[in-house]
């Protein structure tokens, strides 16, 4: 991670972590050698008195204009200690469950999935939460997979897990799960998109706290219908949470910070159509591996009426990014405070080789035949979208490649003072630098 400032001094900049750590102290990071040192990058984490569960992260940096601050990803982990994997399970189940309780107080139930984010859910073994965890799903590959992910957690030779998983795979997994509720009391949903919004009200209206992972809908008429079930979830006391949200990623948390302290940023320009005032551009790849194995995309994945076009999944980081850093602590009113300027989409290409490839084997269905052109698939993964917030001009790219070393991410926010920019791609050996 890199942090640079353009000739300034004296920089302070605060943002919040949900989080609750132990007293980890002061230290200091030299900008050259990247060792921790007497001066340079000083990290400072701990509870405000009062609110011992807000502990907040103090950064002062002095660096001239043509050296950048350089930071080490592993150390940044470890002072502000936040996981930098972007998945903020851990903190959701800090919400569901206070430090007094039993380790039985959270139990899981994995709901039918479908996409490898149930699976990272139980990466790591958590406090307050059960290891026995109850699986609802059809027999199925995408269960066979689950499964598979979650077993190789139990065997890695570092930090291995120790779920115990209770499977019951047959038809009606939902109808199934709400009937033998004694399970579990947390819900957690991954893929199946178009069904996602009607599962989440019905886990809600069941009586479960829910974790599910993006997109929750697919159409900006299922909006009233989300508002809905979140507020049915208020009322019942319960939680219903993204599950992978990127504000948990550190340079997220470190650019709002940067972005939001007047003296180092100034105030945010409106920017135009041409000259966007946020920029963003997020490519990931459809060949990749999870966990360190590579793994298949299920047909259904390209089935843009199950899952949605990248705008509606993946860019559901990106908007919410925009919004988060921009306008903190600030409810946005689609209805009111959005305004379209432009949108468009386009194919990524497969030819028959590398749709077996991506797919391991698989034939084109009869619903996705009208994609086939010349023996070649269009998967229309790729989205451009120019929209005002308030006034302020956003432009974003979302696309999806057929393979490259990493996925890459670009993040610049303009103010009258500075620019803050996340990057991730070759010159970052695509890891997020500030």
């Amino acid at each position: 991670m890199r942090v640079g400032f353009s000739g300034l001094t004296g920089l302070t900049a605060r943002t919040h972590v949900n989080q609750e750590f132990a007293d980890v102290g002061r230290a200091a990071m030299s900008c050259r050698t990247g060792q921790w040192t007497s001066s340079g990058l000083a990290a400072e984490m701990h509870s405000r008195k009062g609110r011992p569960r807000t502990p907040y992260l103090n950064l002062a940096a002095e660096a001239s204009r043509d050296e950048p601050l350089t930071v080490n990803r592993r150390y940044i982990r470890k002072w502000v200690g936040v996981r930098a994997d972007g998945c903020p399970a851990a903190t959701a189940f800090g919400r569901l469950v206070p430090q007094s309780v039993s380790m039985d107080a959270v139990r899981l139930l994995t709901l039918d999935p479908a996409h490898f984010h149930a699976a990272l859910v139980q990466k790591e073994m958590y406090a307050g939460v059960s290891p026995v965890v109850a699986v609802y799903a059809p027999l199925s590959l995408d269960l066979t997979e689950h499964l598979t992910r979650v077993a190789r957690f139990n065997v890695r030779s570092e930090a291995p897990t120790a779920w115990e998983l209770e499977v019951h795979a047959g038809p009606n997994a939902l109808e199934r799960m709400l009937r033998e509720e004694t399970a579990g009391n947390v819900v957690v949903l991954s893929g199946r998109n178009r069904a996602k919004m009607e599962r989440i009200e019905r886990a809600v209206a069941g009586g479960f706290h829910v974790l599910a992972d993006k997109p929750w809908i697919l159409r900006s008429e299922d909006l009233p219908r989300m508002a809905e079930a979140l507020d049915a979830a208020d009322a019942k006391g319960l939680i219903a949470y993204d599950i992978m949200t990127e504000r948990y990623e550190v340079t997220s948390m470190l650019q709002r910070a940067l972005v939001n302290a007047a003296a180092v940023f100034g105030s945010m320009v409106p920017g135009s159509v041409e000259k966007p005032a946020i920029y963003m551009d997020s490519m990931h790849r459809l060949l990749k591996s999870v966990a360190g194995v590579p793994m298949l995309r299920p047909v259904e994945f390209f089935d843009i009426n199950e899952q949605g076009e990248a705008l509606s999944d993946v860019g559901t980081h990106l908007v919410d990014q925009a919004q988060w850093i921009a306008f903190p602590d600030e409810a946005i009113d689609y209805r009111t405070d959005i305004a379209m300027h432009g949108a468009k989409r386009w194919p990524t290409t497969l030819t028959a080789e590398e749709w077996q490839r991506v797919t391991g084997g698989a034939k084109v269905p009869a619903a996705l035949a009208q994609y086939l052109r010349d023996g070649s698939f269009d998967y229309y993964g790729n989205n451009f979208v120019s929209y005002s917030v308030r006034g302020v001009h956003v432009q974003m790219n979302v696309r999806w490649d057929l393979q490259g070393v990493s996925d890459t991410y670009v993040a610049v926010f303009h103010g009258t003072r500075a620019s803050v920019a996340v990057r991730q791609g070759e010159a970052e050996q695509f890891r997020p630098e500030v």
